[in-house]
């Protein structure tokens, strides 16, 4: 049966992400992977070579670090479906396992896209009654679709200037529009338990830092590629981690004067051998910090 045009560009989109988790790969990989034939496939690599967006030498598939791929990459859409399984086990862990949000807690989500499925998350529960606060635009606008406006979550924007992109709120006005809330629940580029919280776009990071510095408790949502330098010292710092003086690892935002929160980092157990080393070095730090083993969780994979 011949594909869709819908089917089509998904798979295309598929693609990308996929060359984006690993940066290089071989075609027979490619084809095997979306059980496509090489035929098909090398009519989508073609495609997106004529965008622009990947290289095609001897067999092997290259992702592209050019303005146009970069401005791709950026988008909220394309980071979206990026881990997407991932993800999923992320938010679905924080809400039924460890069960960190309770009725009437005031909690404060970022613009990140593991934010967003958090938030389509606590939609979809049951009977959880919280008071958001957002200036996550894509949150805010599949709140007010999903005919869920029968007073059970409270959702409040920040204010602010909007980012088409990235679909979100920044300036002053964002910044300045956090209240004190319970839990911050945020997202990082990278996450370095030796070096701290990264993210690609200062603008984002001044608004982490407001949450974090507003906040009881942090949550930070990382899918395992965000785990450690695999992507380097990527964009601005906007938290460190710091022991106190009774020997507590705490994560404050790099505002001078701030103060330390205790926190949590959620991540996935999906990782393979390419990310492996990483994670490792991760898990080793906080041994050699002679701190809680427990302050890294590892989502198991929903199936």
């Amino acid at each position: 049966m011949k594909s869709s045009h819908k089917e089509i560009d998904s798979r295309r989109f598929k693609i990308l992400i996929k060359l984006q988790d690993m940066r290089e790969v071989r075609l027979t990989f490619l084809a095997e992977f979306f059980k496509i034939s090489l035929a098909t496939l090398r009519a989508d690599i073609a495609f997106l070579e004529s965008r622009n967006l990947l290289t095609h030498r001897h067999g092997v598939v290259e992702i592209n670090e050019n303005k146009t791929s970069k401005m791709m990459y950026d988008s909220f859409d394309f980071r979206c479906n990026l881990h997407s399984r991932e993800k999923e086990s992320i938010v679905s862990y924080i809400l039924y396992q460890l069960k960190c949000i309770e009725n009437d807690y005031h909690i404060a989500l970022d613009s990140g896209s593991s934010i967003f499925y958090l938030l389509k998350e606590i939609i979809n529960h049951s009977s959880l009654q919280v008071h958001v606060i957002t200036n996550n635009v894509a949150a805010m606008s599949h709140f007010i679709t999903s005919q869920q406006l029968d007073g059970r979550i409270m959702m409040c924007m920040t204010g602010g200037q909007l980012m088409p992109s990235r679909k979100c709120l920044i300036g002053k006005a964002a910044e300045n529009g956090v209240p004190l809330v319970k839990i911050a629940f945020i997202g990082a580029d990278v996450v370095s338990f030796e070096s701290g919280l990264f993210s690609s776009r200062r603008e984002e990071a001044n608004i982490k830092m407001k949450y974090i510095e507003a906040a009881e408790f942090v949550v930070v949502l990382a899918d395992h590629s965000k785990l450690g330098f695999q992507k380097g010292s990527v964009g601005e710092r906007f938290a460190c981690f710091e022991k106190s003086d009774n020997n507590e690892l705490l994560l404050k935002s790099v505002n001078e004067g701030s103060e330390g929160k205790k926190f949590i980092v959620v991540t996935d157990d999906n990782w393979q051998d390419i990310n492996k080393p990483y994670i490792d070095k991760e898990i080793e730090t906080l041994k050699n910090l002679n701190v809680r083993d427990d302050l890294l969780r590892f989502a198991p994979l929903i199936s």
